[in-house]
């Protein structure tokens, strides 16, 4: 099992063959996984594949079940804060996160409604 950011990382690289063609540095796990949010959320409006979604939430559920806070981190601000600024993104997000990934969007939806 995955338990490192870099690590998921790679991941990301191996199962989301279509980051290759996005500009991020590769170095920085919150840069990658921002730019796949921006993708995600580009190809949901765009009318994304089941089969490219369910890669891209395959990930995401798996770091959503994770036992470390960098990863967890990792999830919450490189993924889920930009999700939750595209309604039609977060919608999908909302049917296709397992429980602990959508506890995690409901809690960045409550805290950025409700700061402090």
């Amino acid at each position: 099992m995955t338990d490192k950011p870099e690590q998921f990382v790679e991941e990301l690289m191996t199962r989301i063959p279509e980051m290759s063609s996005e500009s991020f540095q590769i170095d920085l796990p919150h840069d990658a996984f921002g730019t796949l949010a921006l993708l995600l959320c580009r190809k949901i409006h765009e009318g994304a594949s089941e089969d490219f979604l369910d890669r891209v939430f395959d990930l995401l559920n798996e770091m959503a079940t994770s036992q470390e806070t960098e990863v967890l981190d990792l999830l919450v601000t490189g993924v889920l804060e930009v999700i939750s600024d595209y309604d039609e993104c977060s919608l999908v997000a909302e049917q296709r996160l397992n429980p602990s990934g959508q506890a995690l969007l409901r809690e960045v939806k409550r805290w950025w409604t409700n700061p402090g």
